[in-house]
């Protein structure tokens, strides 16, 4: 991994993040908006509580074409209806 792009609930979480990721040397920015967070990725993972507040924020056609997504929340944080647009699912 050469850089990352972080959102969470709350900026400050994600620039906590994204410093944590800098000690192990790989560049970092933290997003306040998640369609920005995910523009130019090749990867996404995403893990939320299953049960947060913020829950389906994520719309899958602000994926980049070819990118992997990786949803370790088991998709709590996408909306729904919006998966259908992924090329492929593989559970």
């Amino acid at each position: 991994i050469e850089r990352l792009s972080a959102y969470s609930r709350t900026i400050d979480g994600a620039r906590r993040f994204v410093d944590e990721a800098a000690g192990s040397g790989v560049a970092g920015a933290a997003f306040d908006d998640p369609r920005k967070a995910l523009q130019d990725c090749d990867m996404v993972i995403t893990s939320v509580p299953r049960l947060a507040p913020s829950n389906r924020f994520l719309h899958a056609s602000w994926v980049p074409p070819g990118a992997f997504v990786g949803m370790m929340d088991l998709g709590y944080s996408w909306q729904p209806e919006s998966l259908l647009e992924l090329d492929r699912v593989v559970t």
